[in-house]
C-alpha cells in the first residue's frame, strides 16, 4: 500500500508542473503557450565549423515563461545552417538562415548570418620564374577561413611590389615587364599571401623582319614587335606610334611561329590557329572584313589549323596540317593563287591540289616547294620571278612550275625575285637583280634558276628582303648580297654587292630575316648557349630595335626593358 502511494506521488509530481494551481487550492487548466522567443549570444559566424547555442523560452498570454525544454529545432536552409535537438546551430555556407524552435504548435525563430572571413591566402601554382620578357601566367588565390575550409566567390586585391619589372592585373595575371625580382601578394580581409617572383633572361627561337618592323618569338611563345606601329602591326595597342625597342604583343596566348610582312604580322598560337594584326584595307589579316587595320590579333576565319604562316607585303599565306595552300589579302596580281584576282578577307586553297612542305610570300608573288622537291610560284612575273621561261606571263592566277628540275628544300620570296635552297645546301636564284640581288655578279635579270655565285658557305637559312638578301651558313656564318645603301648588308659599308659578303662583327646565326631595308638575325650567345637578336640596316622606324633611330651598316643587338 505504501510502495503503490509513493509510486502515484511520483507521477503527480511530474505532470504537476504542466498546471497552474488556484487559490482555493485546485487545479487548474495548463497555461497555453503564445509565443516563444529564441535567443543566440552570437549571430553571425565567420567560419564553416563554427557553432553557437540556441536557448528557447516559451511564454504564455500573461507573459510567464513556461517551463518547458523540449523544443522542436529546424533551420530554413540546410545548406547555411544545420541544427541539432539541443539547438545547437553549426555554420555549413555562406548565407542567411532563420533557425527555428517549436513547440505546441507555437515558433519562434531567430536569423543567423554566415559570412567566412578569410584567415589565410595561399598563391597557386608555386610560381617562382617568368621566362623572359612578356611572359604571364595566370595566379589564383586559394583562401580558407580559420578552420581550414574553402572560401569561394571572394576577389582579393592584387600588387606587385614593382609592376615596372612585373604587373599583376585584377584577375592576378602577371607579366613580365622587364629584368629582376618582385613580391606579388593577394590580401583580402587583412589576410594576405605572396609568390617572389624573378624574371629570366628572355630566350629567343625564331624572328621574321617586316617593311619596317620586326618581331622575334620567345622560348616562352611570347611574340616581341618593335619598329612602325602606324597600322598596329606590333599589337601593343593602338596603331599610330613607333616603338624603338621590343615590346610584347598584346595577347595572352602562346604562339608558336611568327611571321611579319608589309604591315602586317601573323602568327600561329599552340593549337595551330592564326592570328593576324595590323593593316587590312586588303583583307590580309583573313578575319573576313576589309576594315582599316586591327591594333591587336584577331583570329584568321575559319577552323583550319596551320603548321607554317608568312605574310607577305598585303597577303598571308598558311600551310595546313595536311600540306594544303592557303592564301588571303591582296590578289591584284594573282598572288592568292586560287585562280583570280578578287581580293580575299578569308583563306582561299591555291589550286592545283599540291602537297606543299614549305610556303614563302614576297610583294606580290608566293612560292612553295612540294614534298617530291618540285617548286612552283605564282602571282606577279615582271621581272622573272615566277622561274619560267616565258617572258609574256607578266603573272600568273595559279601555281606554275619553277623551271629547271632542281630538287629544292627550301624557298625564298623577296620584292621582285626569289632564291631556294637545294638538297646541296647551294643557293639558286631567279628574277630582278638591279642591285645584284641574284648573287651571280651581275645585275642580269634571270628569269630561270641561277646558282649564287662568290663564298657563300653551304646554307641552313635564308631571309630576303625588297631587293637583298642574306644567308646563314651551316657553321654560323652569314652572308648577304644585293642592295646596300642603307646598311642592311651589316659588312660595314653602304655599297652594294653582287655576290655574297660575309656580315661583321657577330657569328653563330641561327635565323635569319629580312625586311624591305633591314636585317635581323638570331645568333647563338656561345658563352651562356642562348640566342640573341641583331638587326642592322634601315632605322628610320626604329626596326633595329636599339633604342635608336639611326641606321647601322653593322650589326647591333637588340635592347630589351
Amino acid at each position: 500500500m505504501n510502495r503503490l502511494a509513493r509510486s502515484t506521488f511520483l507521477v503527480l509530481a511530474v505532470v504537476a508542473p504542466t498546471a497552474w494551481v488556484g487559490c482555493d487550492g485546485a487545479l487548474s487548466e495548463p497555461s497555453s503557450v503564445t509565443r516563444i522567443e529564441v535567443s543566440v549570444t552570437l549571430d553571425s559566424l565567420t567560419a564553416l565549423g563554427d557553432s553557437a547555442r540556441l536557448n528557447a523560452t516559451a511564454w504564455d498570454a500573461s507573459e510567464q515563461a513556461l517551463p518547458i525544454s523540449d523544443f522542436v529545432w529546424s533551420t530554413s536552409d540546410d545548406d547555411v545552417v544545420t541544427v541539432d535537438a539541443s539547438g545547437v546551430a553549426t555554420a555549413r555556407g555562406n548565407g542567411t538562415a532563420s533557425v527555428t524552435a517549436t513547440a505546441a504548435n507555437v515558433s519562434g525563430s531567430v536569423r543567423l548570418n554566415v559570412h567566412q572571413k578569410v584567415a589565410r591566402v595561399e598563391l597557386k601554382p608555386a610560381l617562382d620564374t617568368l621566362r623572359g620578357l612578356g611572359d604571364w601566367r595566370p595566379l589564383r588565390a586559394q583562401l580558407t577561413d580559420r578552420n581550414g575550409y574553402s572560401i569561394v566567390g571572394r576577389r582579393p586585391l592584387w600588387h606587385s611590389s614593382d609592376p615596372d619589372i612585373v604587373s599583376v592585373d585584377e584577375s592576378g595575371i602577371v607579366i613580365a615587364e622587364s629584368a629582376g625580382q618582385v613580391r606579388v601578394t593577394a590580401s583580402v580581409d587583412g589576410a594576405s599571401g605572396h609568390v617572389v617572383l624573378a624574371v629570366a633572361p628572355t630566350e629567343f627561337v625564331a624572328l621574321g623582319a617586316g617593311a619596317l618592323h620586326s618581331c622575334a618569338l620567345t622560348k616562352a611563345g611570347i611574340v616581341l614587335c618593335w619598329g612602325d606601329n602606324r597600322f598596329g602591326q606590333l599589337a601593343s595597342g593602338a596603331g599610330g606610334d613607333l616603338r624603338r625597342i621590343p615590346e610584347p604583343v598584346k595577347a595572352q596566348t602562346r604562339f608558336k611561329a611568327v611571321s611579319a610582312g608589309g604591315q602586317h604580322t601573323c602568327g600561329l598560337v599552340e593549337d595551330g590557329h592564326a592570328l593576324c594584326w595590323g593593316w587590312n584595307q586588303t583583307g590580309q589579316l583573313g578575319n573576313a572584313n576589309f576594315e582599316d587595320f586591327a591594333p591587336q590579333p584577331v583570329p584568321v576565319a575559319g577552323h583550319e589549323r596551320y603548321r607554317q604562316i608568312v605574310a607577305g607585303e598585303r597577303h598571308t599565306c598558311a600551310l595546313s596540317l595536311g600540306g594544303t595552300a592557303y592564301c588571303w589579302g591582296d590578289n591584284w596580281r594573282g598572288q592568292l593563287g586560287d585562280g583570280t584576282q578578287d581580293p580575299r578577307s578569308t583563306p582561299v586553297a591555291v589550286v592545283g591540289g599540291h602537297r606543299f612542305n614549305i610556303l614563302d610570300a614576297g610583294w606580290a608573288h608566293t612560292c612553295g616547294v612540294t614534298s617530291d622537291g618540285e617548286t612552283y610560284c605564282w602571282g606577279d612575273n615582271d621581272f622573272g620571278q615566277l622561274g619560267v621561261t616565258d617572258r609574256s606571263r607578266r603573272f600568273s592566277l595559279a601555281p606554275e612550275l619553277v623551271s629547271g628540275g632542281i630538287p629544292f628544300i627550301s624557298i625564298g620570296t623577296g620584292g621582285a625575285f626569289s632564291c631556294a635552297r637545294a638538297r646541296d645546301e647551294s643557293i639558286y636564284c631567279w628574277g630582278d637583280n638591279h642591285h645584284g640581288q641574284l648573287g651571280d655578279g651581275t645585275t642580269d635579270e634571270q628569269r630561270t634558276p641561277g646558282a649564287v655565285g662568290g663564298p657563300v658557305s653551304p646554307s641552313a637559312a635564308l631571309g630576303l628582303g625588297q631587293d637583298h638578301i642574306c644567308a646563314s651558313g651551316t657553321h654560323g656564318t652569314a652572308h648577304c648580297w644585293g642592295a646596300n645603301y642603307y646598311g642592311q648588308l651589316g659588312v660595314g659599308s653602304r655599297e652594294n654587292h653582287l655576290t655574297p659578303a660575309e656580315v661583321q662583327g657577330v657569328s653563330g646565326f641561327l635565323v635569319l630575316g629580312a625586311g624591305r631595308h633591314h636585317t635581323c638575325g638570331l645568333a647563338r650567345n656561345h658563352a651562356s648557349a642562348s640566342a640573341t637578336v641583331y638587326c642592322w640596316g634601315a632605322n628610320g622606324s626604329g626596326q633595329l630595335g636599339n633604342g635608336g633611330e639611326s641606321d647601322s651598316d653593322l650589326p647591333v643587338r637588340i635592347l630589351l626593358p
